[in-house]
Parts: structure tokens; sequence; C-alpha cells
């Protein structure tokens, strides 16, 4: 039920790096973190990424 732009980042990072299973997430943050954008004030979000071994990465985060 994602959109197109919500899923934008995560697979430009997919194409450049390929899959680095829930690790991604991470890198999908800092992407987040570096983007200049005008206002990210209020911005929320959340993240999870499964890996092999049934191993879950989660994260939950708020612009401030």
């Amino acid at each position: 039920g994602l959109t197109p732009q919500q899923l934008y980042r995560s697979q430009q990072l997919f194409e450049k790096y390929g899959n680095f299973s829930s690790p991604s997430c991470f890198f999908v943050l800092d992407s987040f973190m570096r983007a200049n954008s005008v206002d990210k004030t209020g911005i929320r979000g959340m993240m999870v990424g499964f890996g092999a071994g049934l191993y879950q990465a989660a994260l939950l985060y708020r612009w401030v």
C-alpha cells in the first residue's frame, strides 16, 4: 500500500548497492538525513528490514 514516492529512496539504494538485508534500513535513514530539504520538522517514518535467519531490524523516527 506504499506510494511510489514512499518507495523511491529504498529503490534507488537497492539499485546502487544491491540487497544487503536488514542493514539497508540504516542506509535509507542516512540518505534521508543527508538529503537537502527546506523543512523536515515533524516528519515521521518507520523502516523495517528482514534478513536471513529471520533477523529483523526496525526503526521508528520523528524529525525534530
